[in-house]
């Protein structure tokens, strides 16, 4: 009989994730699908109407429906971009493992710099993208 593999830790456990997709707790599909949005207007004027684009227009209703405050919309912007990874725990146990450390640093720099950007009356944007390097491959 010929001998079994080592089970690789890092491996999917099959029966858990099929227990986990194909579970009966319905509970899982109890899904809040609406809630009342911001309160405010947008600080629309004639000119912002007639000339900018409706894809212009369209992120001011984004951004307010994210909760910034309207009267604060149409500051200079700023995109901040990172590679950050894993994530924290208020008091800073990890919940989920980045890819290598520094992945929580980051997130932590990119705090700072929009809470900058914001003290100098910009409005910050946070964009992630996927770190190319696994540290593994």
């Amino acid at each position: 009989m010929p001998s079994q593999p080592p089970i690789n830790p890092r491996a999917p456990q099959k029966d858990f994730a099929i227990d986990l997709l194909n579970g009966d707790d319905s509970a899982i599909y109890s899904v809040r699908t609406n809630a009342s949005g911001p309160s405010g207007s947008l600080p629309l004027t004639e000119q912002m109407l007639r000339n900018w684009a409706s894809g212009d227009l369209f992120g001011l209703t984004q951004d307010a429906g994210m909760g910034w405050d309207p009267r604060q919309l149409g500051r200079p912007e700023f995109l901040i971009l990172s590679t950050s990874g894993g994530l924290r725990a208020d008091d800073g146990t990890p919940i989920a493992l980045g890819y290598h450390t520094g992945h929580w640093e980051v997130g932590l720099l990119m705090q700072a710099a929009a809470r900058q950007f914001k003290e100098l009356q910009c409005l910050p944007f946070a964009g992630f993208v996927t770190d190319p390097c696994d540290g593994r491959t």
